[in-house]
């Protein structure tokens, strides 16, 4: 009996399931890389959706300004209470009233 062609056939039966393997890992690294690079694509879709969310929650110019002018508003009501005294607190008339009698006394006492 002629081992050659038995030979032949399982060497060629080697060889097809060699190049199967051969495919099948060269398909499982391409979906590999295929998935890590998706993967990679939606942390960078995430990562920028986060950065403009976080940009969203800084106050945008027009809410600084009307936080200033609350600010300012504030301030101006505080010295206006210092010179005109507090309409709530009758034992504070302010400095103006506190000036004027202090200007009667020292015209009083010339």
């Amino acid at each position: 009996m002629d081992m050659m062609p038995i030979l032949a056939m399982v060497g060629a039966l080697a060889d097809g399931v060699g190049d199967f393997i051969g495919e099948l890992l060269a398909a499982v690294a391409a979906s590999t890389a295929w998935l890590v690079r998706a993967v990679y694509k939606n942390r960078r879709r995430i990562d920028a959706l986060e950065a403009e969310t976080e940009i969203n929650e800084d106050p945008t110019r027009f809410e600084r300004d009307e936080e200033r002018l609350e600010h300012n508003e504030d301030v101006i009501e505080d010295i206006k209470q210092y010179f005109e005294g507090d309409p709530n607190d009758p034992d504070n008339d302010g400095l103006l009233y506190e000036m004027h009698e202090i200007r009667e006394a020292v015209q009083d006492d010339d």
